[in-house]
């Protein structure tokens, strides 16, 4: 079993479109307010959500975008996400993944097709949620991902394209109301996971 981080996201609008909660991600040129961009804001829109490749979902956390994980290629039975609330206001555990591994690069054009034919590079381009927290640098944004969205890798540098979702998973436990975890404070860094 292992906890990895993500972007914070609230609810109605629970990881299906961007809501510039989280100050990690990927820098936006021209954003003033510390806004970047997390591709796992789209996680659980209902197209992903429904679409499924070789009977397994897929998702981004950005732990499987780290070289560190390279080694075990992140299989995990049991994968806890979580978010800072920050101020001190407690980690909030959100979703179990359950049976998970990261995608291969060479899965990835096959993916992509599959992803076109779903409308889902469409749903992100035309989410309505863009101009709202993006107004001065909404089309930059959108050129950035994309550019993620045309990526071949999973694994990239700081600052490099990769591909917009980068691990299967087989189901997901989505915790209503989500659990506030104290004892997970001190999980800072979205580039590892967290072995429990």
């Amino acid at each position: 079993m292992a906890t990895a981080k993500t972007f914070k996201s609230n609810q109605p609008h629970f990881f299906t479109k961007p809501q510039g909660l989280s100050n990690f991600g990927i820098p936006i040129p021209g954003a003033t307010n510390g806004f970047t961009l997390g591709l796992e804001e789209f996680n659980f829109c209902d197209i992903l959500s429904n679409f499924t490749f070789e009977k397994k979902h897929i998702a981004y956390i950005p732990s499987y975008s780290c070289e560190i994980a390279q080694g075990n290629l992140g299989i995990y039975e049991i994968l806890e996400l979580f978010f800072h609330n920050g101020n001190n206001q407690g980690t909030t555990h959100y979703a179990t993944m359950f049976n998970v591994s990261r995608i291969p690069d060479n899965r990835i054009q096959d993916i992509r097709e599959q992803l076109i034919l779903a409308g889902f590079p469409n749903y992100v381009n035309t989410s309505a949620p863009w101009p709202n927290y993006l107004p001065a640098i909404q089309l930059v944004a959108l050129e950035i991902w994309n550019a993620n969205f045309a990526a071949n890798r999973i694994i990239a540098p700081n600052g490099s394209n990769r591909f917009v979702a980068n691990m299967f998973y087989e189901s997901i436990e989505i915790h209503n109301p989500m659990m506030i975890r104290n004892d997970w404070q001190n999980l800072n860094h979205a580039c590892q996971f967290y072995n429990q």
